[in-house]
């Protein structure tokens, strides 16, 4: 019995040992197997990103090149005409056209609805052809007074990587308006803009007569901006001793003139020199200080830009745009 005994348990323990075995065996094969799988993930990790990377790399410079291919086209068709601008700065002469994809850039912000920059392209082609109707040239000269026009080179350096879009975006705003300009009483008017109205843009025969075609419009929607209202301030050495007993300001709370020193000077002449963001502005004196409280961007009279990609948004066009705010015009197109 003994010997039975001994020889069930000899079995027994055999069979444990011999499963126990081949189970070792499995789970060493199948860690050779995960180690195998992280090798080569370790392996042909770099060969996939670099697929993917270089994939992404060829669409955006496919993109980057279809956007430098339209670009050229369109500055091709725009340096065709008769009009030119001799710039100043530069000292050299600029198809008109092309001029005033410079002048954009450098007039309002390039994130605005297409309509709107194509209102601002109209105001300012406008006012250039205006200058040479007047001079009776079609060689306009103009220096950084005249104009805020921007080069290629200030462009690119302006937007960085977003140039080719940027550029684009303008082109067409041009391209798309070639030659259209604003016409009252049988002139190109002068175009006149402005970042942000109080509110209500100004009349204008706050001006002259010869600036009938200027209307207030309601641009209510303009005191929800953040930048509605900005405060700066400014030393008093700076600013001159102020008079606020004297401000004449007209409906809207645009500052028309004030003493300084006991002398006039104009409301607009004040926020240049200053530097403020609109001409309707308050102040309060404090710590050898004055602070400024104004409301709005800019002078307040024409095209109100930011209140133009408002309308822009709810799909009004350039020439409904400028509808809005110039009373009495009508759209013709220079050759």
């Amino acid at each position: 019995d003994f010997l039975l005994w001994r020889q069930g348990t000899g079995r027994i323990l055999y069979f444990a040992f011999a499963a126990y075995t081949a189970q070792r065996c499995m789970h060493m094969k199948q860690t050779m197997k995960d180690a195998l799988a992280v090798v080569l993930f370790l392996l042909l990790f770099p060969y996939f990103a670099m697929s993917f990377w270089q994939q992404k790399h060829e669409e955006a410079s496919s993109e980057n090149d279809s956007l430098q291919q339209e670009a050229l086209e369109l500055t091709a068709q725009l340096s065709e005409g008769s009009y030119f601008v001799y710039w100043e700065k530069e000292q050299k002469k600029i198809p008109s056209e092309l001029f005033l994809v410079g002048a954009l850039a450098g007039s309002i912000d390039s994130s605005c609805e297409t309509e709107a920059l194509k209102a601002q392209a109209v105001m300012l082609r406008s006012s250039l052809y205006r200058k040479m109707q007047q001079e009776d040239t079609k060689l306009a000269e103009l220096t950084t007074a005249d104009s805020s026009y921007l080069s290629v080179a200030e462009q690119k350096n302006k937007w960085g990587d977003s140039y080719e879009e940027t550029e684009k975006k303008l082109l067409e705003a041009v391209s798309q308006t070639k030659g259209v300009v604003a016409v009252y009483e049988g002139m190109p008017v002068m175009g006149c803009y402005h970042g942000m109205s109080a509110g209500m843009t100004r009349d204008g025969a706050e001006l002259s007569d010869a600036y009938g075609y200027l209307k207030q419009a309601d641009c209510s929607k303009n005191l929800s901006a953040a930048s509605y209202i900005q405060t700066t301030k400014r030393r008093k050495e700076q600013t001159g001793e102020l008079d606020a007993a004297s401000v004449k300001k007209d409906q809207q709370g645009y500052v028309i003139e004030l003493l300084r020193n006991g002398e006039k000077i104009s409301g607009e002449s004040l926020r240049e020199e200053l530097q403020l963001p609109s001409s309707n502005f308050t102040w309060e004196e404090k710590n050898g200080n004055y602070i400024f409280t104004t409301k709005g961007i800019g002078h307040g009279f024409g095209y109100d830009q930011y209140y133009g990609n408002l309308l822009a948004e709810q799909g009004q066009d350039y020439q409904e745009i400028l509808h809005y705010f110039y009373q009495n015009i009508t759209f013709d197109r220079m050759e």
